[in-house]
C-alpha cells in the first residue's frame, strides 16, 4: 500500500468488514458493473456470495454488466455464469428499457446498487438508480447505495441546473454539470429533487476527503465506461461531453477520448489560436491530427487540438469546452448534432447537454461568452446552498 495515500474504505469496503451484516435474511438484486470492486478488486457479486446473501437478480446500467459496449449501444440480456442467472438490462432500445420495473422487484427485499460516478451530471449511472426509485416505492423495496469517491474531488462545481423542459436520460433533475456530491449524497439530494418516498439507505465511507482526486486514495480506479479510462479524462468531462452535442469529434475511437476534440474540416493551428485567445486558466492545448477508429469521422484524420490540463483546481472544463465549441463555431461546416440522442428525438442533443436551450441560443447569437459564464456563476451560488445540507463529508 502507498503511504502517500488516504487511506478510505469505500461503501463496499465498510459493508465486507460488517460481513454484509445488513442484508442478512434479505432477497437482494444488485445493479452494478465491472468497477463494483472493493480495494482488493473482489466484485460486489462475489463478496456477498461468499458472506452468505441470497442474491435473487442482477441489473446491468448502460455498457452493460461487463462495462463493454460502447455509449447509447443497446444492453440486451446477458447471463452470469458465476451466480447462475440472468442480467436484466436497464439500458434496452427504447427509452422506458432504461426504467427498472417494479414487477423486477417483486421478489426482493433490497436493491443494492453499487455504481461508480465520475462526477459529472450527463453520466447516465446516477439516473439509472434515480429512475429506479419508483419502481423501490411501488413495490416497498428498501433502496441501498454503495458511497464511492467523486473522482474529481466532491468541493467543486461548475454550471447551471437543468430545466424541466430539458429533462432527460443526461439530465432528469435539477443538477448543474459538475455536481460536486459522492454518489451517496447525489442519490439522498436525487430522492429530494424527485419527491419519492422510500426507504434508502446509504452505506457511506470511511475516511473520505471530498477535496482530494481519485488517485490521492488507496482505492483501485476501474474504467466505470469504455470511454473514461482515466481520471485525466473525467477532469476533462463536464465540459467536453457537450462536444457530443456537436459534429465534432470527442476523440472516441481513440485511446484519450475527451481529452481530444477535432473534424476533418478545421485547421488545427488556427483552431488553436482561437482557443488560446479566450485565457483559460490552468490548461494548455495543442494542436494535433488524430483519426478515430469508430463513430465520428472514422477512418478520417481529423486536425484539432488535444487538451493538457496543468492546474486543475484552475481549471473549469465547462466553460472551457464553450471556447471550443464557439472557435469551432467560426468554420462555416459546423453543425450540431441532428440525429437522435439517448432516445430523445424531438430536442437538439446540445440542449439537453446544456441543460437550458437559451444557451445554445445565446452561443449562436452573442460574440462572447460573458452572458453564459454569468448565468453559470450565479446557478453555482445558487446551487452552493442547496447543496450543502447534502454533504456528509
Amino acid at each position: 500500500m502507498n503511504t502517500n495515500k488516504q487511506v478510505i474504505d469505500s461503501g463496499l469496503d465498510v459493508l465486507v468488514k460488517e460481513g454484509f451484516s445488513r442484508l442478512k435474511n434479505q432477497r437482494v438484486a444488485i445493479l452494478a458493473n465491472q468497477a463494483s470492486v472493493d480495494k482488493n478488486f473482489e466484485h460486489i457479486t462475489m463478496l456477498a456470495k461468499r458472506h452468505g446473501v441470497k442474491i435473487t437478480k442482477l441489473f446491468a446500467p448502460e455498457h452493460g454488466f461487463s462495462g463493454v459496449l460502447q455509449d447509447m449501444e443497446h444492453v440486451g440480456e446477458a447471463y452470469d455464469k458465476k451466480l447462475n442467472m440472468p442480467v436484466i438490462s436497464l439500458y434496452g432500445d427504447h427509452k422506458e428499457s432504461l426504467k427498472l420495473q417494479a414487477q423486477h422487484l417483486a421478489d426482493v427485499d433490497v436493491l443494492l446498487c453499487d455504481l461508480q460516478d465520475i462526477g459529472s451530471r450527463y453520466y447516465t449511472f446516477h439516473c439509472t438508480i434515480a429512475w429506479a426509485m419508483a419502481a423501490c416505492q411501488q413495490s416497498q423495496t428498501r433502496l441501498m447505495v454503495i458511497d464511492r469517491p467523486n473522482p474529481i474531488n466532491a468541493r467543486t462545481i461548475e454550471g447551471n441546473l437543468v430545466s424541466p423542459a430539458q429533462f432527460s436520460f443526461v439530465g432528469a433533475y435539477p443538477l448543474p454539470n459538475r455536481h460536486g456530491f459522492s454518489m451517496g449524497e447525489l442519490v439522498s439530494y436525487v430522492r429530494d429533487a424527485l419527491e419519492v418516498k422510500l426507504d434508502l439507505e446509504i452505506v457511506w465511507m470511511k475516511n473520505y476527503d471530498r477535496t482530494l482526486y481519485f488517485e490521492n486514495y488507496d482505492l483501485p480506479f476501474i474504467a466505470p465506461s469504455p470511454n473514461m479510462p482515466t481520471i485525466n479524462t473525467a477532469v476533462v468531462y463536464p465540459g467536453m461531453c457537450l462536444i457530443e452535442g456537436t459534429n465534432l469529434s470527442e476523440g472516441r475511437g481513440t485511446c484519450t477520448p475527451f481529452e481530444l476534440v477535432g473534424a476533418p474540416y478545421l485547421n488545427a493551428e488556427e483552431f488553436k489560436q482561437r482557443i488560446d485567445s479566450y485565457n483559460f486558466p490552468g490548461v494548455t492545448t495543442r494542436a494535433c491530427s488524430f483519426r478515430p477508429q469508430f463513430q465520428k469521422f472514422a477512418g478520417q484524420d481529423c486536425q484539432g487540438i488535444f487538451i493538457h490540463v496543468t492546474n486543475r483546481d484552475a481549471f473549469k472544463p465547462l466553460r472551457f469546452a464553450l471556447g471550443v465549441i464557439k472557435s469551432a463555431m467560426a468554420s462555416s461546416s459546423f453543425d450540431w448534432r441532428r440525429e437522435p440522442y439517448e432516445f430523445e428525438t424531438d430536442r437538439l442533443a446540445i440542449d439537453l447537454l446544456l441543460g437550458q436551450s437559451v444557451l445554445r441560443e445565446l452561443l449562436e447569437s452573442s460574440d462572447n461568452l460573458d452572458e453564459i459564464f454569468a448565468i453559470y456563476d450565479h446557478a453555482e451560488r445558487d446551487f452552493e446552498k442547496v447543496r450543502e445540507k447534502y454533504l456528509v463529508y
